[in-house]
């Protein structure tokens, strides 16, 4: 099974695609990296194919929408995956929302995640944004794993 996982963060995106075969190993097929995504000026473009070397280009990038579809395209022209349709799921970290554990990021749960958006702004706010450009682009399962244990312990 192919997967798709993005670790988002205010300003930038680091994204692997997986292979989690039938006994259950699991190979990183590629990682594409972008940073400075929503500021002004270049971002720094890192990337390899499988355990090959990492490199790094400089480029512009001009929001999430732009940053998400750049890095995609990557994977395809680069042999990462054959097409998009490759991609059998995208799995997220999300920081916090009403669930716990992995959940299928339905309406419901992205609407939770915003609830919380007072807790965590600057974490859930780009993974709400990126997770509906991947909705629109990618016709698969979108998977949250949550961790707020920490906060539902404080005081």
């Amino acid at each position: 099974m192919i997967i798709g996982i993005g670790n988002v963060g205010s300003t930038s995106l680091k994204s692997k695609i997986i292979d989690i075969n039938n006994k259950n190993e699991i190979s990183v097929l590629g990682e594409a990296h972008l940073d400075k995504i929503k500021t002004r000026g270049a971002s720094n473009f890192t990337h390899r194919v499988g355990d090959g070397p990492l490199e790094k280009e400089v480029i512009r990038i001009a929001g999430f929408d732009h940053g998400i579809k750049y890095i995609l395209k990557w994977f395809v022209k680069n042999g990462v995956i054959g097409s998009l349709k490759d991609i059998e799921a995208m799995g997220f970290k999300c920081v916090l929302g009403e669930k716990n554990g992995a959940n299928i990021l339905s309406p419901k749960i992205l609407e939770e995640m915003e609830n919380y958006l007072f807790v965590a702004p600057v974490h859930n706010k780009p993974y709400i944004e990126t997770i509906g450009i991947f909705n629109r682009i990618l016709d698969v399962p979108m998977v949250g794993v949550f961790e707020p244990s920490l906060y539902w312990t404080i005081p």
